[in-house]
């Protein structure tokens, strides 16, 4: 799932992405057809797009990372989550999350619905909405399978971390 957190946060040109992990049955390997990655994804699911102060993200992935562990008490009706287009030592754009900034984050309406589990979604902006997940996703999935991707890439993808280089750059006014 931080796979697909990862691709859904380039597709929305969001700085990070926050999808719900939902449960996977199958055990294979080698290709995957479509049909059983759309399988996945059992709740139809709607995109959005909010923006969140530093402060707030940096709460949200710190929950986000507690639910990723198996022994996490998740509670009834509540979601695990994935985490994507972070780098590594949690950054966005190879520099630490600045608490002072706001940050475009995308995530889901479940996810946003659920700020009860996790109080950062409070401070989300007015959600602008997007595609449902399952074909943000699979659309994500087919664009990569254009070219074929190296191991290295796809270890790079499944630990949540940004699909490519990012544009920011960081300018001091004072040094102008």
């Amino acid at each position: 799932w931080r796979m697909a957190a990862s691709l859904t946060a380039e597709a929305l040109d969001a700085e990070a992405a926050f999808l719900p992990v939902q449960p996977v049955e199958e055990r294979t390997t080698g290709d995957i057809p479509e049909g059983m990655v759309r399988s996945w994804f059992v709740v139809p699911d709607r995109l959005v797009v909010v923006q969140m102060p530093g402060s707030a993200l940096s709460r949200l992935l710190a929950d986000a990372r507690r639910t990723e562990s198996p022994d996490a008490s998740i509670p009834p009706g509540g979601l695990r989550l994935a985490a994507g287009g972070v780098g590594k030592g949690e950054t966005i754009h190879g520099v630490p999350i600045d608490s002072r900034s706001s940050y475009r984050v995308a995530l889901t309406e479940r996810v946003l619905a659920q700020s009860e589990q996790f109080p950062a979604l409070k401070q989300a902006g007015t959600p602008d909405p997007g595609p449902l997940l399952e074909d943000s996703v699979v659309a994500g999935l087919r664009e990569g399978a254009s070219e074929p991707w190296s191991v290295e890439r796809y270890r790079t993808l499944f630990s949540g971390a940004p699909t490519r280089e990012s544009g920011l750059w960081r300018i001091n006014f004072r040094d102008l």
